[in-house]
């Protein structure tokens, strides 16, 4: 053990000389920094916040030190769209996850794998089932989560568990082939949890084995890291495979069979398979729980906000739920979706990217191997961008419709679940719109607070810290029509034949006739 102290004693010594020799030509940095830690006791577990404040104060692109770790925020779309788009050929890689790669996925986590074959592999099969021509295909699926989520709004109150059973069901659905209907199904909690630890471990600094990859080498009954990392490897297989084979029973289309079909996917290992569904399953889940829960807390600190978009909606749908095919007709409702996405971006950091050979931008230097994070946060706010960027404005969304938002990341690495996302968050927010009014709590006779800053960082996110608010129907037709939109459902959906359909039609050409035999 003293020897190995020795070696990344010696490697950060040299990591030191390295980095003094650069610093002069890299962006500025807000944070000092000492030997060998750089700046890891500076930051706090709520620094993102902070961080708008260092890029007005240095400029859009700052450096932070970790370790041995050369991170470089970017605080500007400008340049998130610059180095992160146009000169993807150089930013698209990841850096070296230990924790999250090696060890918790054994090399196989989709997410974190850099740029390359494999990585080129597994995105073209996601984009198979999540692009824009996929995508369109889930909205009847959509119409008939949110059924029960309206429903189960009507009938309790734990936001988190409803929303986290919407997405994690509309997932489960499309990628094994069963619904996920009950709130309390031990499998949701399953999820959140091993999504939780991939998060944790792709947070620069919290592992120190990513900041001195050299101690992967540390026996295991010295590395309680990785006895740790080694747990939930073997929870995640276990979870996905059992998804997976309960896939392969169904009679049903869904994600396994679907990759499983296609000629690209000859040379996918069943390992690889569980996590090229299993990190959408994961991401997908705990990302729009989070935005869907500061959709809750802009609409209940916004009413007027809210009763603009509840007046377009009884112009244009009256007494029956919104739709897809009201989208078009429902310019408020769309501002109000992008808006909330804006207000308080959920993805505050976003995926690390990481520059494969040496670049230079605006004459600072950004040395290969840096870690680019796109500070969401700071751009969304940026009081270049946005007028009274702190405030919810839907109507701003009305004046630019075409501003792009950077929550789904830039360039070759951007989100594949993307157009599934936005979907979602329309059809959820237009329907919860129509059907509730949202007030604060009183509890015992005196309003439970709820402010516009009540978030709290977890890892990369910015997410809305518990709280309670009133959620009920507007009025009795209202109530009236979620239920009869339920029994309907229960009477006429069969969730095997609209699988069936949306599998028919992203069947390759060659398989069509095959699914009709």
């Amino acid at each position: 053990m003293i020897s190995i102290l020795l070696l990344v004693g010696l490697i950060a010594t040299l990591q030191v000389v390295r980095t003094r020799r650069q610093a002069a030509k890299l962006p500025p940095s807000p944070l000092p920094s000492l030997p060998i830690i750089g700046s890891l006791h500076q930051l706090g577990k709520a620094w993102l916040r902070q961080s708008r404040d260092w890029h007005r104060k240095y400029g859009p692109l700052i450096t932070l030190k970790l370790g041995g770790q050369t991170i470089v925020l970017v605080g500007s779309q400008e340049a998130a769209s610059e180095l992160l788009g146009k000169r993807g050929r150089l930013y698209s890689s990841r850096p070296h996850f230990v924790m999250a790669l090696d060890l918790m996925s054994k090399g196989d986590h989709t997410v974190f794998l850099p740029y390359g074959p494999k990585w080129k592999l597994h995105n073209r099969l996601q984009m198979s089932i999540l692009g824009v021509r996929a995508s369109r295909q889930y909205h009847s699926l959509q119409e008939l989560e949110t059924q029960q989520t309206l429903l189960d709004f009507v009938e309790g109150d734990n936001y988190e568990l409803i929303f986290q059973r919407f997405q994690a069901s509309l997932i489960h659905t499309m990628a094994y082939g069963r619904r996920l209907p009950k709130q309390n199904d031990q499998r949701l909690h399953e999820v959140e949890a091993l999504s939780k630890a991939f998060i944790n471990a792709a947070t620069a600094g919290n592992y120190l084995v990513d900041i001195f990859p050299i101690l992967k080498h540390t026996p295991t009954c010295l590395a309680p890291w990785k006895k740790y990392a080694q747990q939930i490897h073997d929870r995640t297989i276990s979870l996905n495979r059992g998804h997976i084979l309960e896939a392969e029973k169904t009679k049903a289309w869904n994600w396994v069979k679907h990759i499983r079909s296609l000629k690209e996917s000859e040379s996918l290992t069943d390992h690889e398979l569980t996590f090229v569904i299993g990190s959408i399953y994961q991401a997908g889940v705990d990302t729009m729980t989070n935005l869907l829960r500061l959709f809750l807390m802009a609409s209940v600190l916004n009413p007027v906000a809210v009763r603009r978009a509840q007046a377009e909606l009884d112009k244009v749908v009256g007494n029956r739920l919104p739709s897809f095919d009201d989208m078009e007709r429902l310019p408020f409702i769309n501002a109000y979706v992008k808006e909330v996405i804006r207000w308080r971006p959920v993805a505050g950091l976003g995926a690390p990217h990481c520059v494969i050979q040496d670049d230079v931008y605006h004459g600072f230097t950004i040395p290969k191997g840096t870690t680019i994070l796109a500070n969401q946060f700071a751009m969304e706010l940026d009081p270049e961008l946005w007028e009274e960027p702190e405030e919810f404005m839907p109507e701003r969304w009305l004046q630019r419709p075409d501003q792009e938002l950077g929550i789904f990341g830039y360039g070759r690495r951007k989100c594949t679940g993307q157009y599934q996302a936005m979907d979602s968050a329309y059809i959820v927010m237009s329907r919860m719109l129509w059907a509730f009014q949202f007030n604060h709590r009183y509890e015992h006779d005196r309003k439970v607070e709820l402010g516009p800053w009540d978030l709290k960082q977890d890892g990369n996110l910015y997410v809305a810290k518990p709280f309670r608010a009133d959620i009920k129907p507007r009025d009795p037709q209202k109530k009236d029509a979620i239920y009869a939109a339920v029994n309907s459902e229960k009477d006429d959906v069969d969730i095997d034949y609209v699988l069936n359909e949306i599998g028919h039609a992203l069947a390759p050409k060659g398989n069509r006739d095959d699914m009709e035999t």
